[in-house]
């Protein structure tokens, strides 16, 4: 029995632990090129191995239709990185929404308005 209640507490701390380091994006900045039509969004995700944690899925929308959705394999850099797509189709007026994941847990998005 107390190997037991063993086992389960190091499952438990494991978890836990594990938790810990699952962390969204702290911040994604939008910003719209009105000229070219591309979208930078730059993604601030701080870790200490950027190969092993990293922001793993970037999903765009455009007026509640999904756009893009992008799957990385790793972040650039261990403070976060700038992506670039083209939005040849969005107009003045349009609302894009930007959802991001961390591969360990969590999620953060952001949201801006095209201006022209």
């Amino acid at each position: 029995m107390k190997n037991i209640s063993r086992l389960v507490m190091v499952i438990g701390f494991v978890c836990v632990t594990s938790l810990a380091f699952a962390h969204p994006a702290s911040e994604v900045v939008l910003t719209l090129d009105a000229e070219t039509k591309e979208l930078s969004v730059n993604i601030s995700h701080q870790v200490s191995n950027p190969e092993r944690h990293y922001i793993d899925q970037v999903n765009i929308m455009v007026n509640g239709k999904a756009v893009i959705n992008e799957a990385l394999t790793k972040q650039d850099t261990a403070a976060g990185e700038t992506l670039k797509f083209p939005l040849p189709d969005v107009n003045s007026g349009d609302i894009i929404n930007v959802d991001t994941h961390c591969n360990k847990g969590g999620n953060l998005a952001s949201e801006i308005t095209a201006k022209f």
